[in-house]
């Protein structure tokens, strides 16, 4: 079921890479010479020009066994919920280059991630991005022991007429092929005025210096979905909590 979309100026898209140098080892914040923009992506794909055309929301990283820099993108956005005129996007997809810089070439001409026609109804997968300390693949011959790579999405569901914006947790022996931990990782709360209780998207992830036990994911928050008080929140995750997820000795990485 899709709904026509409202008149509000949304056009095709595309992912941009800007770059950032330090002049000096002596520097401050507003030291950083950033570059022009240059193009990396844009949509071409079917699934990537669904009602509205679109790449975007990039996750960049560099998958040393690979010895490639992957590009996670979010792509098309199609009007599917009843109760919001926020369009989501339907699908993620992975690029790969030799360079950070480019070019960047499609893995698959098919996304990894998308919408689905269980209960509930993923209807959205809005974006993607690896956990902080959990970015990198590590095995240890001698204990045969790997630590897979934790990521969070955050995705549209549909229960009967309702829809509901949460972040889920996968986890990724190679970075390609990942695997749903929890659908729910963090969701909405059911409480009558909760400041979350409709939406919760658009994820970052950090573990602090004053802090290093645990990893901080903070988000955006809203009580409802069409006129709506918009939050920012932040969930504190133990990182034993996610070593006991991310490591297991069938992940064997150094054979990828």
């Amino acid at each position: 079921e899709q709904t026509d979309p409202p008149q509000h100026g949304f056009t095709s898209t595309k992912v941009q890479l800007i770059s950032a140098t330090v002049p000096s080892a002596a520097f401050s914040a507003g030291d950083w010479l950033w570059s022009e923009a240059t193009e990396v992506l844009q949509p071409e794909l079917e699934w990537e020009r669904v009602q509205v055309a679109r790449v975007g929301n990039p996750f960049v990283m560099y998958n040393s066994f690979r010895g490639q820099w992957l590009l996670y993108y979010s792509a098309s956005s199609v009007f599917r919920r009843k109760d919001s005129k926020n369009p989501p996007p339907m699908y993620i997809g992975i690029a790969a280059a030799p360079a950070v810089e480019g070019p960047y070439r499609r893995i698959n001409e098919k996304p990894f991630l998308g919408t689905s026609e269980g209960v509930p109804q993923v209807i959205g997968a809005g974006s993607f991005k690896m956990i902080k300390g959990f970015d990198v693949l590590n095995y240890d011959e001698e204990s045969g022991i790997g630590r897979r790579l934790l990521a969070l999405e955050s995705r549209i569901t549909r229960s009967k007429d309702s829809s509901v914006s949460s972040i889920a947790l996968l986890a990724s022996a190679d970075g390609f092929s990942w695997s749903l931990i929890d659908a729910n990782f963090l969701a909405p709360s059911a409480r009558e005025n909760s400041w979350k209780k409709a939406n919760i998207h658009t994820f970052d992830t950090m573990i602090p210096s004053f802090d290093p036990d645990h990893v901080f994911i903070y988000y955006d928050a809203r009580d409802n979905f069409k006129k709506s008080t918009e939050c920012v929140g932040v969930a504190r995750i133990p990182v034993v909590f996610l070593e006991s997820i991310a490591c297991t000795t069938a992940t064997r990485v150094g054979a990828l």
